[in-house]
This record gives structure tokens, C-alpha cells and sequence, in this order.
């Protein structure tokens, strides 16, 4: 799979990303499980790439919910069980606010507000979260390409091009 010799690998994550976008579009023609593909695809890549930087973020998408939870309870003592039950009831709470809209989910967030201070206590996790150790993290790369199947005779003169060199 490495002997691609010519194709620099800014091209190849340019394609590789358009052709995602592109199977994805075309899901509804892919029938469940694994298929063999055996096909030979000439493209025609144009567009930028942009590299960031390496850097490092917070995870906080990437904790082990059922082990932080656990020691929530573990932590909590003797109110283990009744800060559980908080706990499921604010996840509850937290998924059902997700998946409203943008302004229903404002209001909602404001009917909470005017019971308990929301947004205290959201700072407050938001605060005890960012003091979570940073992981490392590669920076990304972001195509901006456009692929076209190139045809045999865009092929030949690109052949001849190089063997011209």
C-alpha cells in the first residue's frame, strides 16, 4: 500500500476525504456486512490542504462514564445511592435539553435557571473539568478538494508528462 511514489500524502488526504463524503452519500446503495473491492480508480485531485499544529486539550469527552461514575458514588459516602439517582436524573435532564432545538433549548435551560442557579453550577463543572491533565493531540488536517474521475486520455497525457521528466 506504500508504493504510491508520486502521490504526496497531502493528495492522498485530500482524496481520501472526498471520497468519504462521497460514499457517504451514497450509503443507501451499500448492503450490510463486507464486501471484496477489487477496482482500479483514476482521480483527478485539486484543492488545499490545511495542516495545524500539534497541541494538547482536556478530554473530556473521552472519560470512562460507568468507572467515573462508580467513584462519584464511591465518593459521595453514605448519600451514594440518593447522588446516583440525582446523577441519572440530570442525564436524563442533560440528553432530553440536547436534542431540542437551539431556542427551546435556551428557554429550557432558563426555566431550569430560575429554580437552581444553572449556570453557576455549570461553570462550576466547567472549571473542576478544565483542571482535568491534557492529553496530547496531532493537529488536524483539513482538505479542501475537489475529486473527478479522470479520463483515459487525461490519464495517457499525465503518463506521458511524467515520463518526460
Amino acid at each position: 500500500m506504500n508504493n504510491l511514489p508520486s502521490v504526496s500524502a497531502l493528495t492522498i488526504a485530500a482524496a481520501a476525504n472526498q471520497l468519504a463524503k462521497i460514499a457517504k452519500s451514497r450509503r443507501s446503495e451499500l448492503a450490510v456486512g463486507n464486501h471484496n473491492v477489487d477496482d482500479r480508480l483514476v482521480i483527478d485531485v485539486k484543492g488545499t490542504v490545511e495542516v495545524q499544529k500539534d497541541g494538547t486539550h482536556v478530554p473530556k469527552n473521552h472519560i470512562p462514564l460507568e468507572l467515573a461514575f462508580a467513584l462519584f458514588v464511591h465518593h459521595s459516602g453514605v448519600t451514594g445511592p440518593a447522588a446516583l439517582k440525582a446523577l441519572k436524573a440530570a442525564l436524563t435532564t442533560a440528553h432530553a435539553i440536547h436534542n431540542l432545538g437551539d431556542e427551546a433549548k435556551k428557554e429550557r435551560i432558563e426555566q431550569i435557571s430560575a429554580v437552581a442557579d444553572l449556570s453557576d453550577a455549570l461553570a462550576l463543572v466547567q472549571k473542576e473539568l478544565g483542571s482535568l491533565p491534557p492529553k496530547p493531540r496531532r493537529g488536524a488536517v483539513r482538505p479542501k478538494a475537489e475529486v473527478s474521475e479522470v479520463s483515459i486520455d487525461a490519464l495517457f497525457e499525465t503518463l506521458s508528462e511524467v515520463a518526460a521528466k
